[in-house]
């Protein structure tokens, strides 16, 4: 419980800055870098967990969240430079 709890809260963290991307148009305040070291993270912890440890739900459901939540800033960014 506890695990889902904290995955949830760190995945869910991204969500008041996709929130004001969307309202504003806008991911101007990240770097390309930033981004791409955020995204690749996400990908390979995502890989990582799957091949030690198979299937694990809470994680791999917070993952997913995460990079969800990421796409509108990805988008922003990558459209509106």
């Amino acid at each position: 419980m506890l695990g889902w709890l904290g995955i949830m809260m760190l995945s869910l963290s991204v969500l008041p800055q996709t929130v004001k991307t969307i309202k504003i148009k806008s991911s101007n305040d990240f770097s390309f870098l930033f981004l791409f070291l955020w995204l690749f993270g996400l990908l390979f912890s995502f890989i990582a967990v799957i091949v030690e440890f198979g299937f694990v739900p809470w994680l791999l459901c917070g993952y997913t969240l995460n990079a969800i939540l990421l796409l509108p800033i990805i988008y922003y960014k990558v459209y509106n430079e």
